[in-house]
């Protein structure tokens, strides 16, 4: 009988980095996954079976790479996991200044009655909310970068041209065939208006004043924040105007995840906060009060950066959206710090998944003549260290201006054209026409700038700072030439993440029936006979604990769930999604069986759910008053409308209550129009509303009033639901920029 094979080593970057989709066979075995990240490198007495193995890790890793392998990754000091910095710029990264707009307490703002902070899982107490503290730390970093890029706004013309710029309108023979012929280009205004003194405070003043009326919430990528629901695509961000209150802006908590795992090293964690800065400002700019079309500002410089990427293309020379090093395939898995990023143009693949020319007729007739065959340039670590010292923002950026912020620099590039990384198809070594050489030769970097010893200090500075990113490029160059051939060391600086447990805890007795009596005793006040619909359970555990339950854990809660759940009682789990390293979330609905019992504390009988509060029957008028002004309040086709999309069961009563402004004013007409008595139209007082939606439930006909401060549409009395297509001039659903509308109703934070 052969010996038992030895059980492979469990490496720190596997700890952190094997929950991988689209695994390969090259790196995957029966019982465990691996990174993929390590470098290979093969030993000169190496014998034919290794040599075998080397290739065929590194034709997999080209593909994975676009191009490169994980030991040449490593030589241009892109691959975090092995990169070490001499310092840690988070430490005093206090003293990158804030905006306004990004202040904690925009991001403190509350909920509606009808959403819910997300739990933040994986054995960890709190929510994604800035009041946690791990959650603000994670979050400071990438919000103090994202503050710098508006305190600097006069360096670059993309934010003067989208405040102040000229819509022309672009010729016809400049148009691709289909689309339609009377569109428009935002343009920027001429260089001496741009920088001018007088217009860079004017432009300031205008981005101040709209940027600081926005309101930050994070949520989860795969949920819709308005009906709860999982979304068929992710969102990282998006924007939503509202008729009364401030902006708000949605953004994705998964771009935080890495960074409250206290494994990843300070490269990782450099990458990391690069991601959660990234888009917000983009978020900032697709505000109403911003754009007033959905056009982006031309700068002539790629045809393509109109397409929803004209700021990152502009501000930092490329996009690195989707090219992180972690993801093997198409998908990148949430939650995973990035291990390196790739900067790259607009490309054909790309560009047509996003290009439709009823949407986008911004295209040139001609497209870039590269545009087939996109170069990817792995970006140094040092770049992402430098962005988090003043110096870099307050005097290398003002001689650089344009370009300062560009990612780079640009060392090697290659012109990758594999697919799938099961698929290999790409050879085992580069071809030198796939290479792209940025180096720009002469004394660009073979030599520094020289320093008069009376110079001012900010020159000093922005020298200093040139003169050490040419030497880390002659630095990268003379690595690729000769590349080690001894295994690479672990990691540094990996400890353990004392804030995660390990696999849930069998939930006891005592606690299962506390929760099931405390839902049994709550049944009529948590409406849950009315809950036809999916809801999310996050937002279910809220509405407990609203009404009272205390000392329940999210975790415990789901573990009742997931009994209740397997013994097809109470509460029904309809769906589960999302998976690791992040926390799963879950939609439940009502199941009519195991509501009646004995309380397992008094040993009484739990009686069937109680009647409906009492309430003052409304006359016929007052009923067709409401249903009336309500139709208007629901019509897709109204500005002031949020309460008609297909998923959207429950809503804010206050927030509803307050739409009463505007039925008001439509009732006037709806009297003057039909003749009726004016002495009819008595005040819409809130009595009234409630009555109105009571008289509704009770005749189990479209309203009923849901858990405490919700309104809640019933499953019978309403036409089939159709989604209208947007109207003219507005967004799609689920887009950065969103421009559906909403109230506001305060909720106080748990």
């Amino acid at each position: 009988m052969p010996p038992k094979r030895a059980r492979a080593v469990v490496t720190p970057l596997r700890e952190v980095y094997h929950y991988r989709v689209h695994d390969n066979p090259v790196v995957t075995t029966r019982t465990e996954r691996k990174s993929g990240l390590t470098p290979t490198y093969l030993a000169e007495n190496a014998t034919k079976a290794q040599k075998q193995t080397h290739d065929r890790l590194e034709s997999f890793q080209r593909v994975r790479f676009r191009g490169f392998t994980a030991a040449e990754l490593r030589s241009l000091d892109s691959l975090a996991p092995y990169y070490e910095h001499p310092d840690n710029p988070l430490s005093p990264h206090s003293r990158l200044p804030f905006h306004p707009a990004f202040a904690k307490d925009r991001w403190q703002q509350s909920l509606m009655n009808h959403q819910a902070l997300f739990p933040l899982g994986n054995g960890r107490s709190g929510y994604w909310h800035v009041d946690n503290a791990i959650v603000w730390d994670a979050l400071e970093p990438g919000v103090r970068l994202a503050s710098q890029t508006l305190l600097h706004a006069q360096l670059w013309p993309w934010w003067d041209t989208l405040l102040f710029g000229e819509y022309r309108r672009i010729p016809v023979q400049d148009l691709p065939i289909g689309a339609q012929e009377d569109q428009y280009r935002l343009i920027p205004r001429c260089a001496e208006i741009i920088n001018n003194p007088s217009e860079i405070r004017r432009a300031k003043t205008t981005l101040n004043g709209i940027a600081c009326k926005v309101e930050f919430h994070l949520v989860s990528e795969h949920t819709d924040p308005y009906t709860g629901l999982e979304r068929d695509h992710l969102v990282q961000g998006e924007t939503a105007s509202q008729l009364f209150g401030d902006t708000i802006v949605w953004f994705g908590y998964e771009l935080l995840a890495p960074l409250l795992d206290k494994r990843i090293t300070i490269s990782e964690r450099m990458l990391s906060c690069y991601m959660a800065r990234k888009g917000k400002e983009g978020l900032l700019s697709k505000q109403p009060g911003l754009a007033l079309s959905t056009n982006e500002p031309y700068l002539g410089n790629d045809i393509w950066t109109e397409l929803g990427f004209a700021m990152e293309t502009t501000l930092f020379g490329g996009l690195t959206s989707r090219f992180e090093f972690n993801q093997p395939g198409k998908h990148s898995t949430r939650g995973l710090p990035l291990a390196g990023l790739f900067q790259v143009h607009m490309y054909k693949d790309l560009t047509e998944a996003l290009v439709k020319l009823e949407e986008s007729p911004i295209l040139g007739t001609e497209p870039p003549s590269d545009w087939t065959e996109p170069t990817f340039y792995p970006v140094p670590l040092p770049y992402f260290f430098d962005l988090h010292e003043p110096g870099f923002w307050n005097y290398y950026l003002l001689k650089n201006s344009v370009t300062g912020l560009h990612l780079g620099p640009k060392v090697l590039g290659v012109k990758f054209k594999g697919e799938h990384p099961s698929v290999p198809a790409r050879p085992s070594t580069m071809h030198d026409d796939d290479i792209v050489d940025n180096n720009p030769g002469g004394k660009d970097i073979s030599d520094d700038d020289m320093l008069d010893t009376n110079s001012p200090a900010d020159l000093v500075t922005a020298i200093g700072i040139e003169n050490r990113r040419r030497r880390e490029v002659r630095r990268i160059l003379d690595a690729m030439s000769g590349l080690q051939q001894t295994p690479p060391a672990p990691p540094a600086g990996l400890g353990v993440d004392s804030n995660v447990q390990s696999a849930k805890k069998a939930l006891s007795v005592a606690k299962f029936d506390e929760i099931k009596d405390f839902l049994r005793r709550y049944r009529r006040i948590l409406a849950m006979d009315t809950l036809h619909f999916n809801m999310g359970a996050h937002m279910l555990y809220d509405h407990v604990l609203s009404c009272g339950l205390r000392d329940i854990s999210y975790q415990q809660f789901r573990v009742f769930l997931v009994d209740v759940n397997g013994a097809n009682t109470m509460i029904r789990t309809s769906k589960v999604y999302d998976k690791p390293p992040m926390p799963t979330q879950a939609m439940v609905t009502f199941l009519p069986d195991g509501w009646e019992g004995v309380d397992t504390t008094t040993n009484l009988p739990i009686p069937p759910p109680i009647e409906r509060p009492p309430y003052t029957k409304p006359t016929k008028f007052s009923l067709d008053w409401f249903e009336r002004c309500t139709a208007r309040v629901m019509d897709p086709l109204q500005d002031f409308c949020y309460f008609h999309e297909s998923g959207l069961y429950d809503f804010d009563m206050e927030g509803y209550q307050a739409l009463r402004k505007f039925s008001n004013e439509a009732f006037k007409r709806i009297v003057k129009e039909d003749g009726l008595m004016n002495a009819q139209a008595n005040p819409f007082t809130v009595a009234l509303f409630r009555d109105c939606i009571c008289e509704f439930e009770n005749n189990n006909y479209r309203w009923a009033l849901g858990p405490p401060g919700i309104v809640r549409k019933l499953k019978n009395g309403w036409p089939q639901v159709i989604d209208n297509p947007p109207a003219q001039g507005k967004k799609r659903k689920g887009a950065p920029g969103d421009d559906r509308q909403s109230k506001k109703a305060k909720k106080g934070k748990p």
